[in-house]
């Protein structure tokens, strides 16, 4: 019961500061985008349709666009055929290798599938989420990548609808997020209450240790 109030406050207290976040942060993804040029290494985790792929691309960064979702995948390599300097991958990001369920979110949409694919997730437990629908998707541990990545990466952008936690729980322990310039997450503590716990102490982690290049408020 307890939990469930401390995330029912949580809840209340990030809708009231939503737009006031979301405002910070796009600033601060504007004076990155500003920074990035030809040469530069992005990942967009989570890209969908491919809206911030297109804007990272259109830096002359390479960008690395990762989406799980066969229909959407579809999509994304559709909407940015122009660009030669993005490379897409047909597969979910985590902490982990190998294949995963997924399912999609409950259609509140009017059949809008770019709004229902946004919330797709690993997880069933979400509050919006159709267990219905699951299917298999392949995942690859993002951690590895980092490592067989030989250049410093510029940008990293995660929307994964909860695969972020345990993700970033093991960037953390094994001290990889300092390869990375700048980190963009949208977190998702109002959808998968489950996580609510472990989501607090990513938030503590990074305020104890000052860490100042990652950004929780990409909503």
């Amino acid at each position: 019961m307890l939990k469930y109030l401390r995330w029912k406050y949580f809840r209340i207290k990030r809708g009231f500061r939503r737009d006031q976040c979301r405002a910070a942060a796009e600033q601060q993804f504007k004076d990155v985008m500003d920074n990035l040029s030809h040469g530069d290494i992005a990942f967009d985790l989570g890209a969908n349709y491919g809206n911030i792929s297109r804007r990272i691309a259109q830096t002359g960064a390479t960008v690395h666009a990762y989406e799980p979702d066969p229909l959407t995948f579809k999509k994304l390599r559709e909407n940015l055929k122009e660009f030669d300097n993005i490379h897409f991958h047909n597969s979910a990001c985590g902490d982990t290798d190998g294949k995963m369920t997924f399912y999609q979110q409950i259609d509140r949409f009017e059949g809008n599938h770019p709004l229902i694919s946004e919330g797709a997730s690993i997880y069933k437990q979400g509050r919006h989420i159709d267990a219905s629908t699951e299917q298999t998707v392949p995942i690859c541990d993002f951690t590895r990548i980092i490592k067989e990545t030989d250049a410093e990466i510029a940008l990293v952008k995660i929307d994964i609808e909860g695969a972020e936690v345990p993700l970033l729980e093991k960037l953390f322990d094994e001290g990889l997020h300092n390869r990375i310039k700048h980190i963009f997450v949208e977190t998702h503590e109002r959808g998968f209450p489950h996580l609510f716990d472990r989501y607090m102490a990513i938030r503590k982690r990074i305020k104890k240790n000052q860490i100042k290049h990652i950004n929780l408020d990409w909503v």
